[in-house]
């Protein structure tokens, strides 16, 4: 009116709910990034590409062993701290990344901790980009893995040293796993074999030999049983697994093998699993049986020809004679010791000093031939 009051008013009403929305919804975006932040065990990382900015966690930096405030927020900071070994490759799979030359981002490296010490990540990331093909923004995280690259580490070293082992052996390795809900005895149970099984059994060289069955089917008939009970016996009742036994071979004979293992049982007492190693002993086997067969034809012919057999150990200095020998002066197998004395009191006494001094030349290396005539006295001793 005339006295200057206004007496009308007018404006505008703009529908903004759909603002609201979007804000509250990045505001509620927001909130929940940096929960996840905050209650990630990885370190996040965040990367403006345009100005080189970098968002740093906290958690990323402590990984590193720094306090928030000691880590500048730019790209250098990240690239400085890469293992030089390392840098080139990392760098190259990331320039291959944003140039969408490689589907992802995903690299295992080594960074240098605040105090010089390395320590394995895995890290991943994600990027954005223009419609010209323009990266714009880069975001991701960092996982250790530095304890899981130790053992990764420590199982190679060992594996290394194993195969080694096997390849610097002369035994041949086994390996068997019983099978989930079968006993240890089932046929498909498998078998583990070093290289040198192939050779010992003549096999081709894709011919199958992995599975207990076929360990079994080559057993030698008398064998079979033996070895059996004895595996048997250390699986039930712990007992030291040492069999000898033979196998039969693509050539068609059978080889002598010493057998040897140890199971491994889980917290039911159930066995898991068994290894050991394979000895091919056929030429000890065949050496004891030729000496077991010269001694019984010599203990045949000392037999019919009344002659004992007697060994002086020069260094323990005991005295040994065979049945034979112990027959001529009466005694049985289980009799007399090895006192040289006892034997030399056996000699009739005109006879002694010539036992003597024969004995006494052979002892002192004067003579390595002992040739005379003795009597004895036939007396329990």
């Amino acid at each position: 009116d005339m006295k200057g009051h206004p007496f009308r008013v007018a404006g505008t009403v703009l529908d903004i709910t759909e603002r609201k929305r979007i804000e509250d919804a990045l505001r509620a975006s927001e909130e929940r990034w940096h929960l996840a932040v905050r209650g990630s065990n990885d370190g996040i990382w965040d990367w403006n590409i345009q100005t080189g900015e970098v968002f740093f966690s906290s958690r990323w930096k402590a990984m590193r062993g720094f306090e928030d405030s000691e880590i500048r927020n730019d790209v250098d900071e990240w690239r400085s701290r890469i293992h030089p070994d390392d840098l080139e490759r990392v760098l190259q799979s990331l320039d291959a990344y944003l140039a969408k030359q490689a589907q992802e981002f995903c690299e295992e490296y080594r960074v240098y901790r605040k105090d010089g010490s390395c320590m394995w990540i895995v890290d991943r990331g994600v990027a954005l980009w223009a419609d010209d093909g323009t990266p714009l923004r880069m975001a991701g995280s960092e996982t250790d893995i530095t304890a899981r690259k130790g053992t990764e580490k420590a199982l190679e070293e060992s594996e290394e040293r194993f195969a080694l082992a096997v390849m610097g052996s002369t035994d041949i390795l086994w390996d068997a796993h019983r099978l989930r809900g079968e006993p240890w005895y089932a046929p498909d149970t498998p078998i583990w074999w070093s290289p040198g099984v192939q050779e010992l059994l003549d096999l081709a060289e894709s011919e199958p030999f992995q599975t207990l069955e076929q360990w079994a089917v080559r057993l030698h008939p008398e064998d079979k049983e033996r070895v059996f009970s004895q595996l048997t016996a250390h699986i039930d009742q712990k007992v030291p697994y040492d069999a000898e036994y033979r196998l039969r071979t693509n050539r068609g004979d059978y080889r002598w093998i010493r057998g040897r293992g140890q199971a491994i049982w889980d917290e039911d007492g159930e066995i898991r699993r068994m290894s050991g190693s394979c000895q091919d002993i056929t030429d000890r086997k065949r050496a004891d049986e030729a000496l077991r067969k010269s001694e019984e034809r010599y203990a045949r012919a000392t037999a019919v020809g009344k002659v004992g057999v007697w060994e002086l150990d020069m260094t323990t200095g005991k005295y040994h004679g065979d049945t034979n020998l112990k027959g001529l002066f009466g005694y049985v197998e289980d009799e007399l010791s090895t006192d040289p004395d006892v034997w030399h009191s056996l000699v009739h006494p005109d006879d002694q000093a010539i036992a003597l001094d024969h004995w006494q030349q052979i002892v002192s290396g004067e003579s390595d031939n002992c040739n005379y005539e003795l009597r004895d006295r036939k007396s329990v001793v």
